[in-house]
């Protein structure tokens, strides 16, 4: 696990000297991760995770 005051500055010294896409900046490239991110397997592996989706998925069913 890395520590949240660790994650995006180890995400652009990562990606420091990439030509393609460039060094990382959270809002051009977190929608693109996101996409590409498994949700069962996140969800399988945080219990925090899985509580949110759970709930948002509570919440968006008594809505309807």
């Amino acid at each position: 696990m890395i520590e949240k005051d660790l994650l995006e500055p180890s995400m652009k010294a990562a990606t420091r000297d990439t030509k393609s896409k460039g060094e990382y900046q959270k809002i051009q490239h977190a929608s693109k991760l996101l996409e590409m991110l498994d949700a069962e397997k996140v969800r399988k592996a945080s219990s925090e995770c899985d509580r949110i989706f759970t709930t948002l998925t509570e919440l968006m069913e008594q809505g309807n």
